[in-house]
């Protein structure tokens, strides 16, 4: 930080950047191996997981946000439709008869 002190992280550095691209195919099979071993790595495990949440312009957050509709009706937008659009999904309910499962509130 101390060449450019308004980086948002370091990963916005080239040469850090850099470095954590060649790294990261070895990263990713340290964590495996230690997770296909039973061998608790909190701070290597996460560490990479923000790391892929950096480099991602758009994540898969669909399953979070279905678990959110489906348990307090929360709405959802969909990357489809234009923004501001909420949707909301009438969850089928194992003694009710299927519905019209989406409606837009």
């Amino acid at each position: 930080y101390a060449a450019e002190p308004r980086l948002p992280c370091l990963y916005a550095n080239p040469a850090v950047r850099d470095i954590l691209r060649r790294c990261v195919s070895g990263w990713r099979k340290v964590v495996g191996c230690m997770v296909g071993l039973g061998i608790p790595s909190p701070c290597l495990s996460s560490a990479l997981a923000f790391f892929d949440g950096l480099r991602c312009g758009r994540l898969p957050a669909s399953l979070l946000q279905a678990q959110r509709d489906f348990f307090g009706a929360h709405r959802y937008e969909r990357i489809d439709s234009p923004s501001g659009k909420l949707f909301h999904t009438v969850w089928e309910s194992p003694s009710q008869p299927p519905a019209d499962r989406q409606s837009t509130l």
